[in-house]
C-alpha cells in the first residue's frame, strides 16, 4: 500500500500489534485487481504522496465488508458493502475504515481522460 497511501494503525494498537492484511493482485497489463483484508487504520494520500508517486489512476473499489470515511475536498463520503466508489489517485484524500474485505480495479487515468476533464468530483459513489 506504501505507494499509494500513507496507513497508521489505530490510536488503541501499537506497531508490536502488527498490521496482519493480505493483498492478492493480478496484473493485467496496465491494469489492476486487488483482493483485499484489512484490519482497521486510517490513510492518507497527501500532496507530498502525489509528488513523489507516478501512480495517477483511477480506482474502482467494491467493499464486500467493512466501513471506512474518506474525505475529499472537505467532503466525506462514507464506504459501505455492495456500495461501488470511485476515486482519483490524482487528487489527495484521507480517511479511516473498520476491518474490511474489498475488490479494487485499478486502471490508467489515461483510458478515461474525457471524463477526467469534465468531472469536477473527485469521489464517486453508486
Amino acid at each position: 500500500m506504501a505507494p499509494l497511501v500513507e496507513v497508521k494503525l489505530p490510536d488503541d494498537k501499537s506497531p508490536d500489534d502488527g498490521f496482519p492484511a493480505d493483498h492478492t493482485a493480478w496484473n493485467l497489463g496496465g491494469m489492476l485487481i486487488v483482493q483485499q483484508h484489512a484490519p482497521a487504520h486510517s490513510y492518507i494520500r497527501s500532496a507530498a504522496k502525489l509528488r513523489s508517486s507516478s501512480i495517477d489512476h483511477w480506482y474502482i473499489a467494491l467493499p464486500r465488508t467493512g466501513r471506512s470515511w474518506t474525505e475529499v475536498d472537505r467532503r466525506v463520503e462514507e464506504g459501505q458493502p455492495g456500495k461501488l466508489e470511485i476515486r482519483s489517485l490524482g487528487y489527495p484524500f484521507r480517511g479511516r475504515a473498520t476491518y474490511s474485505e474489498s475488490l479494487f480495479l485499478y486502471l490508467p487515468r489515461d483510458l478515461f481522460s474525457d471524463v477526467a476533464a469534465t468531472s469536477t468530483r473527485r469521489t464517486i459513489q453508486f
